[in-house]
């Protein structure tokens, strides 16, 4: 999800917490990884729609 959230074009930010240093060195690297391909974020929007989920 972390990686969806920096995917959107209408998010600015995302606010994520960490309980621990390996949590905290996840989050790192998906940032590192970088943003999802627009296929991939079209077909979790539609994935979310379909399940009832708002995905704006």
């Amino acid at each position: 999800m972390l990686r969806y959230a920096i995917s959107h074009p209408d998010y600015s930010t995302a606010i994520i917490g960490t309980r621990s240093l390996d949590h905290l060195a996840d989050n790192i690297k998906t940032f590192e990884t970088g943003a999802l391909s627009a296929e991939v974020v079209a077909e979790a929007k539609s994935r979310l729609d379909a399940a009832g989920a708002t995905a704006r």
